[in-house]
């Protein structure tokens, strides 16, 4: 009987401490994965695609910020380094998808002087606008992800963007961000160039336009 009201009492008494019975507000966990892309119209192409991507998985975001004749040698056209401050804003992003440089085969403008394309000059020159690109998106904490420029169909245009594609994953890389190289799914097995490919679903379709630059939906 001792024990039986024992056993009683401790049921009725209040539970105190941390275990205690008194509502705490719970505050919601925003778990949502925000990425950016930027980027020129090859750029904008692939936020397109990834936001179809991640259409079914709510838990990411895609926020694609484009201007489709812009680059990294011509900040005259579009300055991607003195724009991003204001694109990010007010939000909170993870990370950052960029595909940028299918314009940069052209002289870069230094004061009074004109950079021809490749040679050490203009190289350095990139390099350094790369870097100024990456400082932006390093300062704001965010992981980088750099997406390599696709293989062209016209042989000139493909060279001089080989060149342009290895100086943009040299500073990547020596930046400690991540360079996503993707050229050899639009390859075929011996490196050439081709149009056609398999899709998500693992059929082969066309996947880029008759210019040899632009993607179709399904590219």
């Amino acid at each position: 009987a001792s024990t039986l009201a024992h056993a009683q009492a401790v049921e009725t008494a209040p539970i105190m401490g941390s275990q205690s019975t008194e509502e705490v507000a719970v505050q919601p966990v925003d778990d949502t994965y925000r990425i950016l892309v930027i980027g020129d119209a090859l750029g904008g192409g692939l936020g397109a695609g990834l936001s179809r991507m991640a259409e079914p998985e709510p838990r990411f975001e895609i926020v694609n910020r484009f201007q489709e004749t812009s680059g990294i040698a011509r900040p005259e056209v579009y300055d991607w380094p003195a724009s991003l401050p204001k694109i990010m804003e007010g939000k909170e992003f993870d990370a950052v998808v960029v595909l940028l440089g299918a314009h940069d085969r052209q002289a870069i403008r230094e004061g009074d002087f004109r950079l021809v394309f490749n040679t050490p000059e203009w190289k350095a020159a990139y390099e350094a606008r790369i870097d100024e690109l990456l400082d932006v998106l390093n300062a704001a904490g965010l992981k980088v992800f750099w997406v390599a420029i696709p293989p062209m169909g016209d042989a000139k245009y493909e060279a001089d963007m080989k060149i342009v594609a290895a100086l943009q994953k040299q500073e990547v890389l020596s930046k400690g961000q991540v360079y996503v190289d993707l050229r050899s799914a639009f390859l075929t097995p011996d490196g050439e160039y081709t149009d056609k490919g398999p899709d998500e679903t693992g059929e082969v379709r066309k996947l880029r336009s008759r210019d040899g630059i632009a993607f179709f939906k399904q590219g």
